[in-house]
This record gives C-alpha cells, structure tokens and sequence, in this order.
C-alpha cells in the first residue's frame, strides 16, 4: 500500500531545509536554546554561604568573599578547629597569609568564650612567655582589641607588623587539619586567643 504524503499531519511531516540560510538559522535557533537552558541551571545551581569546609578540608586559602571578615558563627567555626569545651561566645577571621586570594598559607585568628570552670581544657599545660607576631591583615577590632593590652605589645605602622609577649600555651586541643600550628593566650579567666596558621 503506498502512503499519501498529503495524509501526514503538519506536525509529523518531515521538513525539509531549502537553502543554506535556512539551515544556518535552525543551527542558531538551536545552539540559543542550548545556551539558555545552561544559563538557566547555572543560575540555579546553590552556591555556599561560606567556603569553610573546603577551605579547611582541602588546606587551600579562604575565598576572597570571606577574607578577614569578622564572624560570630559557633557551627561554621567547628569546620576550621577543635573546641575542647563549651564555647559560649566566638568572634573569628581568617585570611591568606599575603592578603591576596589563593594564597598557599592562611591563618585562622578566634577570640573564644567559655565557661570559667572549663578554662583548663583550653589552656593545657604550662605557660611560658613567648613572642606572638600578628598577620598584616589581622584585625584589631571588637573582642580583638583585648589584644592591644597584652603584655609587650608593639606595633611597628611602617612595616605593618605587630606583636606582644605574652603568656602563651600550646595550641594542641585546637589543631585541626590544616591547621596544626599555633598559639593560645588568655585574655582573662573566661576567654582566649586562638592563632592558628597552616605551613
């Protein structure tokens, strides 16, 4: 039996391309509809409020969005290094080494309270005076200004570095990978610095 082509529907007649032209404006139809839908799931694609867990599983540097901003997160805190105990308060920051994104070292800076009665399970072991020099890019402001009263402090603008020597304790019950070098001084019975640093 031979089929009539004028007994096939419109929409499932094949068409034909007449000319080139024809043909290059479907190509371009189709390549805009492409696009527009891998515009559309990349617009939809979730982006994270912070990097903290790929900046402290990875050892790469924090992203430039978060670089020495101030935070007050407890949870997102946790992802960055260990709390030995209750912490009721925390204010933190964190940035490359150099001030520059994607640089290879970074520090990691808190102010953390807790509990007085807990204050032996963020100071272990025993003091010893030792000189604690800041990053550039450390800011010195809200619960870190305390560290302007530290003993020894000093700062030199010229060459923007700061430090003091102060009493200082091993830094061990905050290590976390990448971050296993460090420092803890107390700012009183209730509160400690925490300066940590990948190397």
């Amino acid at each position: 039996m031979k089929l009539n082509p004028a007994s096939i529907p419109n929409a499932v007649r094949p068409t034909a391309v007449t000319s080139p032209r024809e043909l290059a404006g479907r190509v371009c139809q189709t390549l805009f509809c492409i696009g527009a839908i891998l515009l559309f799931c990349i617009g939809c694609d979730p982006q994270p409020s912070e990097n903290t867990s790929q900046a402290s599983n990875s050892g790469s540097s924090p992203s430039s969005t978060q670089n020495a901003n101030m935070k007050t997160d407890i949870a997102a805190l946790k992802r960055f290094i260990s709390l030995p105990g209750e912490v009721t308060t925390a204010t933190w920051q964190t940035d490359s080494m150099s001030g520059q994104p994607g640089g290879q070292d970074w520090w990691f800076a808190a102010v953390l309270e807790f509990p007085k009665e807990d204050q032996a399970k963020f100071l272990v072991g025993s003091a010893r005076k030792k000189r604690v020099d800041f990053p550039k890019n450390l800011q010195l402001e809200g619960p870190f200004s305390d560290l302007k009263s530290l003993e020894g402090f000093e700062s030199d603008n010229q060459k923007q570095e700061r430090w003091c020597v102060p009493d200082t304790y091993a830094a061990t019950p905050f290590e976390s990978s990448p971050l296993l070098h460090g420092q803890a001084v107390p700012l009183g019975d209730d509160k400690v610095f925490v300066y940590m640093w990948t190397q």
